[in-house]
């Protein structure tokens, strides 16, 4: 088989030379020297699929080694790795090592190893004790160049905590999973790990899910050199183990579920004389899942200015948003000047949409984000299932409040499936006209509003430059013929590169 019918892709990057003697050669374009160009295709490469890499590592001698960095740069699973050693079976998806029949070649094994930098852990793995001294006993990293690395609930082992270590190692995301059956075991090794992890690397991302205990709080807190942090431990994060975390110098970055944490406890822990100063003092972006105090508890303590991003996902069963009045106060005195991204997701049980009549308190008003006006907000999300009450004189106040910007969601596109017919939206189609004249830099916008008005191009105030919206979204479920919507909508955004429309449409003529 020629290697024109053998690779056909690789055609485009080389050229065919006939010598006298009718012989045919293979010479790679010029081209193709220059390495960042051979980088940049071999690039493309990998984003379509992994086979053509697999060919243009058969090609020569001088793409083999970047096509192979790429093939196994990424590891979804550590079976194809764990292959390379002698005497290895797949059994009922568990991985079998050993036991070997003599001392194991591991060369092939080590030579492929050095080219993973990301792997992934799920798969169960059945290990003989002298198989484990024979694979780890003569190297410190088995992936010497590992820079990501996580294990799921089901992939936890020795071997398994062997291969996510690395002195190149920065981040980490571990499932310990929810099970009691094997919460206990994955802890184990958990803890096991974060401690070689301390000894040897400097780690910036640490993601942790699952159950853990207090046997994590001594490897957490030396964790010095971590930049972000994600704990989605549910019931098992205390108020001891926050604030240990707390006084890592270095976290910018901190996604936390605190919807169990006993606020009374807390505010002890913070009173306390060992934590003085403000919690994580570099924080610059925060995600918490709590009640209200609890958020407010945490918030409060935060140093001042320093919060760029703020999301905050209401803790089931939600309360009412005038709970939240604190929260806003506190969140508007730390960050007065610096928060410029506010994302606040209030859900509730959509039974509670299912009502006849909706309650009132489910709804967001004007009054309880007046505590929010003096921010700097570029983007503010509010991500609710019942549709902020709010009125076009809202809107213009708000968006006074917010002059830059660039991103505006005002709840999920409402449907009149959990929406009742009792409720209908107070802005009108003019809300559209009052943000293009207050928020020149708005370019995503999402809002629900009644579009039965009259709608008319007269007395629209025109502006010498083109308003920047390029995505809007638009819900409701009052009737409106587009042919009237659409270009009172194109007349005010020129921009528009997409609009996606929750409008149950009346096709009648």
């Amino acid at each position: 088989m020629s290697a024109a019918t053998k690779f056909p892709f690789v055609i485009p990057l080389i050229r065919i030379v006939q010598y006298q003697r009718g012989d045919v050669c293979w010479r790679m374009h010029q081209a193709l020297c220059i390495d960042e160009i051979l980088q940049v295709i071999f690039d493309i490469c990998l984003e379509s699929e992994k086979k053509s890499l697999c060919c243009l590592a058969r090609c020569c001698k001088a793409w083999k080694d970047p096509a192979l960095d790429r093939i196994w740069g990424t590891l979804l699973s550590i079976k194809p790795l764990l292959t390379l050693i002698p005497d290895t079976s797949c059994i009922n998806r568990t991985i079998v090592i050993g036991p070997p029949s003599s001392c194991p070649n591991l060369t092939t094994f080590y030579s492929y190893a050095r080219r993973v930098k990301r792997i992934t852990c799920q798969q169960n793995v059945t290990l003989y004790p002298s198989a484990l001294s024979n694979i780890t006993g003569s190297v410190n990293d088995l992936i010497p160049n590992l820079a990501f690395a996580r294990i799921d609930a089901n992939g936890w082992g020795e071997l398994q905590t062997q291969l996510s270590t690395s002195t190149k190692l920065r981040t980490l995301e571990l499932d310990l999973g929810f099970n009691k059956e094997r919460v206990a075991r994955n802890a184990i090794f958990a803890v096991k790990l974060l401690t070689q992890v301390v000894k040897s690397t400097e780690l910036d991302c640490l993601s942790i899910r699952g159950t853990i205990s207090d046997d994590f709080i001594h490897p957490l807190k030396s964790l010095t050199f971590l930049r972000s942090l994600t704990l989605h431990v549910s019931n098992s994060l205390t108020a001891n183990t926050l604030m240990t975390v707390s006084t890592l110098p270095n976290i910018i970055e901190l996604d936390i579920q605190a919807g169990k944490i006993d606020v009374e406890q807390l505010s002890d822990a913070i009173c306390a004389g060992s934590h003085q100063f403000a919690l994580f003092p570099s924080l610059q972006n925060l995600r918490i899942r709590a009640h209200s105090r609890v958020a407010d508890c945490i918030i409060r303590n935060l140093p001042s200015q320093t919060l760029r991003t703020l999301r905050i996902d209401a803790a089931m069963p939600a309360e009412p948003p005038s709970a939240w009045s604190d929260v806003f106060r506190t969140i508007a005195a730390i960050s007065s000047t610096t928060l410029h991204d506010l994302t606040i997701e209030h859900s509730i049980d959509e039974l509670d949409l299912d009502d006849t009549q909706p309650s009132p308190f489910n709804h967001f008003r004007l009054d309880d984000l007046r505590p929010l006006y003096k921010l700097p907000l570029k983007r503010f999300i509010l991500d609710t299932l019942a549709p902020p009450d709010l009125a076009d004189c809202d809107i213009e106040e708000l968006a006074k409040w917010w002059p830059l910007l660039e991103k505006l969601e005002l709840g999920a596109p409402a449907t009149s499936e959990c929406l009742g017919d009792q409720w209908q939206s107070k802005i009108t189609i003019s809300t559209l006209a009052i943000l293009a004249q207050h928020c020149r830099k708005l370019e995503h916008l999402v809002v629900n509003m009644n579009t039965t008005s009259t709608i008319s191009l007269e007395n629209l105030k025109t502006h010498p430059q083109p308003h920047p919206l390029r995505q809007l979204t638009i819900g409701s479920h009052c009737p409106q013929k587009p042919h009237l919507l659409f270009p009172y909508i194109d007349h005010l955004f020129p921009s528009l590169v997409e609009v996606h429309s929750g409008i149950e449409q009346d096709n009648s003529d």
